[in-house]
């Protein structure tokens, strides 16, 4: 009490009145605790979202065929995934899919291009789609960006495909070939960078398409070797009891909204180091 007195008084009085009360809010602050610099951002955090892991962030997220997107405002995979990062808080997303492409597509010395079709989306509302073209490769899309995250949804055109019967059927490539082909990819993604991958689904035989469960598991083995300490990996394979035969590798339309929906669930909770 004495001390707010005497501050008082000679605030009041003293030609120094301004410094003193300066002195004053400091001996205020004095015992505070820090502030949080992402406060606004828990306040603002959606419940559904219990990891608060997405908010403020800018994130760059490429694919191949099964991440293409015929409308900004569909229901597919990929639409499912950009929603659910958009309602976590994220600041920016650029989306990036190319069909046919695969790890190799998008180093840092490549360009990945596609004659059967690309897509590209930003949460600013931007979205174009064309059958043929080419992209940024992913160094270009992080740096352009600024991303914090990269989500990567790659892996069925790594398989070797080989013909018989009518189908081709899927090979896995040995372990170090798949682990190689990964880390040349995400040894393009900064130290401070944060990164997803995610895995394929387990898919039945179709009409023209065979991977076998056994080659999915193999592939896996693969992409697990090369993200190891890098990325952290969303196992897609329990997504699915069965699938329609359709061609063997791309999911209808209904499928692909039931693989979005079970990313989307498994990201909002996801938490990673």
């Amino acid at each position: 009490m004495l001390i707010l007195f005497t501050l008082f008084f000679l605030t009041a009085c003293d030609p120094f009145a301004e410094i003193l009360s300066e002195a004053q809010d400091l001996l205020g602050e004095v015992g505070s605790p820090p502030q949080n610099h992402c406060q606004d951002c828990k306040e603002a955090a959606n419940p559904e979202c219990p990891t608060n892991r997405y908010l403020g962030m800018k994130i760059v997220y490429i694919g191949d065929s099964h991440s293409y997107l015929r409308k900004a405002n569909g229901q597919r995979m990929g639409n499912q995934v950009f929603n659910a990062l958009n309602t976590c808080g994220a600041s920016s997303i650029t989306y990036a899919a190319a069909c046919g492409s695969r790890p190799r597509n998008w180093k840092r010395d490549s360009t990945p291009k596609s004659t059967c079709g690309i897509t590209s989306f930003h949460s600013s509302g931007k979205f174009q789609k064309s059958t043929k073209g080419s992209l940024p490769n992913l160094s270009t899309l992080i740096e352009n960006n600024d991303a914090d995250l990269v989500i990567i949804n790659l892996g069925d055109n790594m398989f070797n495909w080989h013909s018989s019967g009518g189908l081709r059927h899927a090979r896995s490539p040995s372990n170090s070939s798949l682990q190689n082909e990964v880390q040349s990819l995400t040894k393009d993604i900064p130290t401070e960078t944060q990164c997803i991958w995610i895995g394929p689904a387990y898919h039945s035989r179709g009409k023209s398409y065979h991977k076998s469960n056994t080659e999915v598991d193999k592939l896996y083995e693969g992409i697990k070797s090369g993200v190891a300490g890098k990325c952290t990996l969303v196992d897609s394979r329990s997504f699915f009891n069965q699938t329609s035969p359709n061609d063997g590798l791309h999911l209808t339309s209904s499928e692909s909204k039931h693989w979005g929906e079970k990313l989307a669930s498994t990201l909002k909770e996801l938490s990673w180091p």
